[in-house]
């Protein structure tokens, strides 16, 4: 895929991935996506750093008090996958494509395409683990025939600052987790 920002951290991988052109939403659409889109990103740093546990490890809680919640954390991930598994099993997800993400923009494959200067709505889930996705508004920027369908390249439109920094952060740990990944120590 073509480099949207060179110099921005970015993620590739497949994910369910869809995107639709509509009308732009109201603003309370716009502003409930917003809540639910960072209490997912904030959610997702949670379960995938685990880091309550370590810190109540390294500040000498109580050992029974760590126990304890290593157990409930240990029935909250089987409830998700639970979850998750199920909705994989329903068909709610969108197909996998390929993706390129950053904080400000979104790169896709895919057999169809939408006009150059479009403003569409994404769909996009990050996490097997919670089975629900981030819904963004964004800017097609770039639309090139590539083998067997289209390379497309979208400016996300959301500028809420929250946002904005829960959305790097994202990005950056997939990113440090892809390349960790790619050269194991």
């Amino acid at each position: 895929m073509a480099a949207a920002e060179p110099s921005a951290i970015s993620y590739e991988t497949e994910l369910p991935f869809a995107w639709r052109a509509d009308p732009a939403p109201d603003e309370a659409t716009l502003e409930g996506w917003l809540y639910a889109n960072l209490a997912l990103l904030r959610a997702l740093a949670r379960i995938e750093t685990g880091t309550a546990i370590t810190i109540e490890k390294e500040h000498g809680v109580d050992p029974y008090l760590v126990q304890v919640l290593e157990r409930v954390e240990s029935k909250l991930d089987m409830a998700l996958n639970l979850l998750a598994r199920l909705s994989a099993a329903q068909g709610e997800l969108p197909h996998r494509l390929p993706v390129k993400l950053s904080a400000q923009h979104i790169e896709w494959t895919d057999v169809r395409a939408p006009d150059t200067a479009q403003e569409i709505t994404l769909s996009l889930y990050l996490s097997p683990k919670l089975p629900e996705p981030l819904m963004l508004r964004a800017r097609v920027t770039s639309v090139t025939p590539v083998f067997g369908g289209f390379s497309c390249v979208a400016e996300l439109l959301e500028r809420d600052d929250e946002f904005q920094e829960w959305m790097t952060r994202t990005v950056f740990r997939y990113h440090r987790r892809a390349l960790q990944a790619r050269h194991p120590q």
